[in-house]
């Protein structure tokens, strides 16, 4: 379980989360949603470690707080950030293969932990032919670097050596951002996919009928706070908080030009 207590996030001296607390059980896929400037991207940065915090944040029993990103990857946690960051001048491939590096390559680097059961069950189960069924393209251009494919295809790039690090909880911020349709369908796809092998997602989406077709949890927020959080279901039957802290936000986001 994911359970974050009276979070606090600073950049430098600007506090921009307040007091969160939310708790996210294991194998389920939670849509964060917001206005831009909501404190999303600043939400998924402070479980990874990426930003100053205060208060706690627990991963299967294990505190984070205090803990450097790269130990926090070694319990099992991969963030996807909306950056789209993949090593241009290195193959697809390559970039592919830095994804499994946790099972003992590099001279042992990567020292990830053997604690987490459903690490070691991914293991098992999410491989690059995974990778190839969910995303055919990136077989097709295996051979290329990745700095000269598409943004969809990068972010297809940047998902999939995420999960081929096996993490037990993936976070995906803003996945879909400008793609063509048919692109984001392969990416619902995969992290639907995902979660079905056992994972635990973390999805901040601009698209709100994507984010709630994947999502079984919503986590509303709004200045940096918790605004509302609950099932799916409960959501949908409370439109005050998507007129209040959301409509604007997906209003806009139709008047974005898709890229292949």
């Amino acid at each position: 379980m994911l359970e974050i207590q009276q979070l606090n996030g600073f950049y430098d001296a600007t506090k921009v989360l307040h007091q969160i607390n939310w708790k996210l059980k294991e194998g389920q896929i939670a849509a964060i949603l917001g206005r831009n400037g909501a404190g999303r991207s600043s939400f998924a940065k402070s479980i990874v470690g990426l930003i100053h915090c205060t208060g706690s944040i627990q991963w299967q029993g294990q505190e984070l707080v205090g803990l450097p990103s790269y130990k926090r990857a070694r319990l099992g946690i991969a963030y996807v950030p909306e950056t789209r960051d993949v090593f241009p001048t290195l193959s697809v491939m390559q970039n592919l293969v830095l994804g499994q590096a946790k099972k003992g390559s590099f001279n042992g680097f990567f020292n990830w932990s053997s604690s987490s059961k459903q690490a070691n069950q991914f293991a098992q189960e999410f491989s690059f032919d995974d990778v190839w069924v969910l995303f055919p393209s990136l077989l097709k251009r295996q051979n290329l670097s990745a700095g000269s494919l598409s943004g969809g295809e990068q972010q297809m790039l940047s998902i999939a050596r995420a999960m081929l690090r096996q993490p037990s909880l993936l976070i995906v911020d803003e996945p879909t951002e400008g793609l063509a349709p048919q692109v984001v369908q392969q990416i619902s796809l995969a992290l639907k996919s995902y979660q079905q092998k056992g994972g635990t997602v973390v999805l901040i989406e601009q698209k709100f009928n994507l984010s709630l077709e994947l999502a079984q949890q919503v986590l509303v927020l709004g200045q940096g706070q918790v605004q509302w959080s609950g099932k799916r279901e409960e959501f949908l039957a409370h439109p005050t908080i998507r007129q209040q802290w959301l409509e604007l936000n997906f209003a806009t986001t139709s008047s974005l030009k898709p890229s292949i």
